[in-house]
């Protein structure tokens, strides 16, 4: 499987509209135009999936197990990504 590097979640945090990290807001992946949830993943590989939806740590970034993790995308799919507060 090919996957892609998302534009959307890896080079800055999320953050609420004061400006301040988004806490343990929630990011929703769905197939783009419905309401099919996205499998994103952790690494360049395409092995590891993250959670659906991805926890934003204290300061905003994407996480697991209190690792900030990166998103990947499988490459050929339209995502539509959903950011919603705790």
């Amino acid at each position: 499987m090919s996957v892609n590097l998302s534009p959307i979640g890896n080079d800055a945090p999320f953050i609420d509209a004061s400006g301040n990290p988004l806490n343990a807001g929630l990011l929703y992946t769905y197939v783009a135009q419905s309401v099919t949830p996205a499998t994103t993943y952790t690494t360049s590989l395409g092995n590891v999936a993250n959670a659906n939806p991805i926890v934003l740590n204290s300061n905003g970034y994407p996480a697991s197990g209190g690792n900030v993790v990166e998103i990947w995308l499988t490459a050929g799919v339209n995502y539509l990504f959903v950011l919603k507060p705790s």
